[in-house]
């Protein structure tokens, strides 16, 4: 059975190698891959012209013998057996678990690279190469580096997400934001997600509109932290409110006596809490309080 075997790159520059002719210079290499594990093949020409050079045109005979003239085969019989062996066969190939046929005679076992009465050649020694993989639990530097593996993303139990969409106050999206709840689960426990909604609606101001869940998911929204900011009443609010239509009524060139009394309006009255409207007779009227104030409206003249 022909076998696998390795070849030098030094015998293309051989000398006796080169000497030989073509076919013969082919034959060899075939030679090696049917022979046994120790370099001994069965001396049959017909057999080998059909197994190594089944379509060409040539002499097995002359081709043993050119190989056997050049010192790169030897003809022998051994048990009523025509055989031939290889020259420094197991000097160059080394097979992990060599089979034996036993054909091999002694006094043939230094030409095909055998030495002595073992049955394997001295072993050459080379330095070892550390396994990529140490068996040890020390991971490898490259393994070690952030980014080199990327984590899985946690098996996220559908109730947990199911929970959480309940409780958010806007239904948009629902499948990017179960890939974001996901991600974000690998940073946060779901109590800490339902304690930032929680939070979220407590916070929003009443002009924002509720983000999207994926968009609150991925921006680590639920890692906000309250607002520090002291919250205005309502009054507070109509003031600001006030204040700035009054500033409107300056920019469009009202007469700075109204902006006045606007201003003083929306600082200091109790009655329209700064809106400078008031309910009356079932609509809404003009507020006539006119608590005076200094304001820097003189800034434009």
């Amino acid at each position: 059975m022909a076998r696998i075997r390795s070849l030098h790159p030094g015998l293309f520059t051989d000398e006796r190698y080169m000497a030989l002719s073509f076919p013969a210079r082919e034959l060899i290499k075939g030679i090696w891959c049917e022979a046994d594990d120790d370099g001994v093949f069965d001396w049959k020409p017909l057999t080998l012209k059909a197994r190594i050079m089944p379509a060409d045109a040539v002499n097995m005979d002359d081709l043993l013998t050119e190989l056997e003239d050049g010192q790169f085969i030897q003809h022998y019989e051994h048990g009523g057996h025509e055989l031939g062996a290889v020259r420094n066969f197991r000097t160059f190939q080394r097979p992990k678990k060599p089979n034996s046929r036993n054909l091999l005679p002694d006094d043939f076992r230094t030409y095909v690279g055998l030495t002595g009465q073992r049955s394997e050649p001295k072993p050459v020694k080379v330095a070892p190469v550390p396994h990529p993989l140490p068996t040890s639990g020390e991971k490898p530097p490259q393994m070690e580096e952030e980014g080199r593996r990327r984590k899985k993303p946690p098996l996220i139990p559908p109730s947990d997400f199911e929970a959480w969409w309940g409780t958010y106050p806007r239904k948009t999206g629902k499948g990017a934001a179960l890939k974001a709840y996901t991600k974000a689960r690998a940073k946060a426990s779901a109590e800490d997600l339902l304690a930032g909604i929680a939070r979220y609606m407590r916070q929003k101001p009443d002009y924002a509109d509720w983000k999207h869940p994926a968009t609150w998911l991925n921006a680590d929204c639920w890692l906000d932290e309250p607002d520090s900011t002291p919250a205005t009443n309502g009054h507070d609010e109509r003031k600001n409110h006030a204040v700035a239509d009054a500033y409107a009524d300056w920019d469009d060139g009202r007469p700075l006596e109204e902006v006045r009394a606007n201003l003083a309006r929306a600082n200091g009255c109790t009655v329209c809490g700064g809106s400078g409207w008031v309910r009356k007779g079932g609509g809404m009227a003009r507020c006539d309080h006119s608590v005076t104030h200094p304001h820097p409206t003189e800034r434009r003249g």
